[in-house]
């Protein structure tokens, strides 16, 4: 047999097994990109849906200036999204940014373009530049740096976790803090 020949039955041998086990798994980015280039299923403009638990207890808002749902992707794309969550009675955070990308089987939203995070409760506020939530599990994640301010605080770092429902937050690498105590 020509090398020609056998060298393409290998490639062929070796592509077959690859191609019919590859499965493509949805990639959520943290932040959102371009829009998809699918076409629009449905697009709402000005749009809110309000979320209440089994005893009928407020949880969350959404907001959007504009949200379109593509079908293919099985995603929306939000245009200014904004969001307000209840976790207990006296618990509450709110978030907004210029855009967004909804995951609804994971229930999962991608956020970037100056996202503004901020704890009702503690006048306590996040900033950077995209922020993925997880809004099963009452987490938040951004891998590019934050900036949170508290007061006359200021905290920076590489980027950080939050456990929504806690209340806690797990700044990533190169933390750096200034406190300035106000004046007597």
């Amino acid at each position: 047999m020509p090398k020609k020949m056998l060298s393409l039955l290998l490639l062929i041998g070796l592509l077959v097994p690859f191609v019919y086990n590859w499965s493509p798994q949805e990639i959520i980015p943290m932040g959102p990109s371009t829009p998809p280039k699918s076409l629009t299923k449905t697009y709402l403009v000005n749009t809110r849906t309000v979320n209440y638990d089994e005893q009928g207890i407020l949880t969350q808002i959404m907001e959007a200036d504009r949200a379109e749902q593509y079908a293919k992707q099985k995603l929306s794309s939000l245009i200014q999204p904004r969001m307000y969550s209840h976790v207990g009675e006296d618990q509450s955070w709110s978030v907004r940014s210029d855009a967004g990308l909804y995951f609804p089987r994971r229930n999962i939203v991608a956020l970037g373009g100056g996202v503004t995070f901020v704890n009702d409760q503690g006048q306590l506020q996040l900033n950077t530049e995209s922020m993925k939530i997880n809004l099963k599990k009452q987490t938040a994640e951004s891998k590019v740096a934050v900036i949170i301010t508290q007061g006359l605080a200021t905290t920076t770092a590489s980027g950080m976790t939050a456990d929504l429902k806690k209340e806690i937050i797990r700044m990533k690498s190169n933390v750096e803090s200034i406190y300035v105590p106000a004046a007597p």
